[in-house]
């Protein structure tokens, strides 16, 4: 669209200052001076030319039917070139518009995998805290291990020095049972030689009966003394048993503690060997996402290069479209000015 101002008078002026330097007018050199559009000036020139029947001052005359062939071919070469012009940017606009539809499907795609790979993300790393958290479970199971198979050591080394001591307790009580036994047959022995004795020498001792009673009074406190001290021995032999008794029933309710402990134990190793199969399937599943996720990235990306190969293509189809149109515009404005091109 023309500017405003511009006027038959002032394109008269123009082509008067122009003639008078002795050049040919024409459109560019008209535009130089006071401005405006092709189109105006043009119209404007050749009003004036058909005005004037082509005449510029003196020993300038322009053939008037070349003038409108050149102007003719002008108007159809414009036309032609801005129906190339127009069909161009259309063409380039569709194709400019397809590749930003691709571009926003790849940069939408490419954000819905950014968001899964982020959900991933965070799967993996809950996955590698549970893979911890078990892993200091199974350390903490370790210790606990540890700590009982150190309990069991020093039980079993308690129930193997009782079982010692039952063993000495045992052998003693069984010296002691040997030793009244011994004295016992000792007792009947001393009865049997004392009836012995009496009986033989009940006579004698009607001689000497108060040297026989004094000795046998002497021998009856002796077995007397040796009774109760057997007595007693008998008593710290039952004690003993009963002390024995009560210590092996402790060991025995030791022993089943340390067998429901480790039962508990085996239970928690149990719980943390299938918490631990879990944990791997879940690490396998996540590798598995991780794997497709980076294939969709992958043929992404691929798209991604084609889109921007297009839209490269593109802009050179632009680019050649606009270099027609200019090269079409210089053979216009030869055309326009046949003096330029001679």
């Amino acid at each position: 669209m023309g500017r405003t101002g511009i006027t038959e008078v002032a394109v008269r002026q123009a082509i008067t200052e122009i003639v008078a330097t002795g050049q040919e007018p024409s459109v560019r050199k008209i535009q130089v001076l006071i401005g405006g559009s092709s189109t105006t000036v043009a119209s404007l020139l050749r009003k004036i030319q058909d005005e004037d029947g082509g005449m510029f001052g003196p020993g300038q005359i322009v053939d008037k039917e070349l003038n409108q062939l050149v102007t003719s071919l002008h108007d159809r070469l414009n036309a032609i070139t801005e129906q190339k012009i127009a069909v161009g940017k259309l063409e380039a606009q569709n194709l400019v518009g397809e590749a930003e539809a691709r571009l926003a499907r790849e940069k939408h795609e490419h954000a819905e995998t950014v968001i899964s790979h982020s959900a991933l993300k965070l799967e993996l790393e809950a996955s590698k805290a549970a893979n911890e958290r078990l892993v200091e479970l199974l350390n903490a199971a370790n210790s606990q291990i540890a700590v009982d198979a150190k309990t069991m050591s020093i039980l079993q080394e308690n129930a193997e020095s009782q079982k010692t001591e039952i063993a000495r307790l045992q052998r003693e009580g069984e010296l002691r049972q040997v030793a009244f036994e011994a004295f016992q047959a000792a007792t009947q022995r001393a009865r049997e030689a004392t009836q012995e004795t009496n009986a033989r020498e009940r006579q004698s001792l009607i001689d000497s009966h108060s040297v026989a009673l004094a000795d046998m009074r002497l021998e009856r406190d002796k077995l007397t003394q040796e009774r109760a001290e057997l007595t007693a021995t008998n008593g710290q032999l039952a004690r003993d048993n009963e002390r024995l008794a009560h210590e092996v029933i402790t060991y025995g309710k030791n022993l089943r503690g340390a067998q429901d402990a480790q039962r508990d134990l085996q239970a928690k190793l149990d719980q943390a060997g299938r918490e631990a199969s879990e944990a791997r399937i879940a690490a396998a599943v996540a590798e598995s996402h991780v794997t497709d996720l980076r294939s969709q990235i992958l043929v992404i990306n691929a798209n991604k290069e084609t889109a921007v190969a297009e839209l490269q293509s593109t802009r050179s189809k632009v680019e050649n479209l606009t270099s027609e149109v200019a090269r079409q515009q210089a053979e216009i404005e030869s055309l326009r000015n046949p003096e330029t091109k001679s």
